[in-house]
Order: C-alpha cells, then structure tokens, then sequence
C-alpha cells in the first residue's frame, strides 16, 4: 500500500481531521492533505512524529512505497549536490570580495575571475540539480 493511503487510512481510524493532524505535527492542513493524496511526502522529522502518533512503526509506515523511498534517494542527493554547490558558491564570493581588497594587478584580476567563476557555477548546479529532480520526480 502506497504511504499517502496508509496516512489516510490511519488517521481517519485515529478519528483525527486533517486539521487536528496537522495542529499535533505543526504544519498546514493543506500539507496533510498533499500527503495523503500523493502530491508531496513527508520529510523525515514528520514521518518520525507521524509514527509517534499513529502508534507504528517507520517500517510499518513507509515499507511498500517504493515510488516514495526512491524520491526520497533523489532528493538526498539533491541535497548533496546542493551543498557542494553552496560550498562552491561561497568560495566564490570570498573571491569577489578579496578582488576588491587586493591592490591592481593580474592576482586581483585572477582571483575575482575565478570567484566569479565559482559563484556562477555553483548557482547553475543548484538550479541544473533542480530541473533534474523535478523531471525524475515527475517520470515516477
């Protein structure tokens, strides 16, 4: 059984709205009801305290739903990419910025180009990781 039906299910057996669901767990009404129509999926912290709540256990919760567990992959890597982007992006900016300290000459020059070069490329990664999440996401 797919987890959203599962989430469902269990909740309405708990005799709980979606509205009470989601005031326990902290979130909107509206993110109760994307997941369990399958729109989006719970992060982690939210299937942990999910379990809590329903009595059961992550295996008992999530095992079966393969479509979520691969999404879940996808985004961790994403996440990953992310951070090595972010890293890059920073490192970037700390060129730029020690282009305007050093005094004219062809290491200023250098440096800036290359921070800029950072910079640029860490924003294309993080929006190329996106796309690529998106479009993997969506083929599922």
């Amino acid at each position: 059984m797919e987890i959203s039906k599962k989430l469902q299910k269990q909740r309405k057996m708990m005799k709980l709205s979606q509205e009470e669901l989601a005031n326990r767990l902290n979130v909107s009404r509206q993110t109760i009801s994307s997941w369990e129509t399958g729109k989006s999926y719970p992060d982690i912290y939210s299937l942990v305290s999910v379990s809590d709540i329903y009595g059961l256990t992550l295996d008992e919760l999530v095992k079966g739903d393969v479509k979520m567990l691969n999404t879940m992959k996808k985004e961790s890597r994403a996440a990953q990419v992310n951070k090595k982007a972010m890293i890059m992006s920073g490192i970037g900016l700390i060129g730029l910025g020690l282009g305007w300290i050093i005094p004219t000459s062809h290491v200023r020059e250098f440096i800036s180009g290359a921070g800029f070069g950072l910079l640029i490329a860490g924003a294309l990664m993080m929006i190329v990781t996106k796309v690529v999440l998106q479009l993997a996401v969506d083929k599922d």
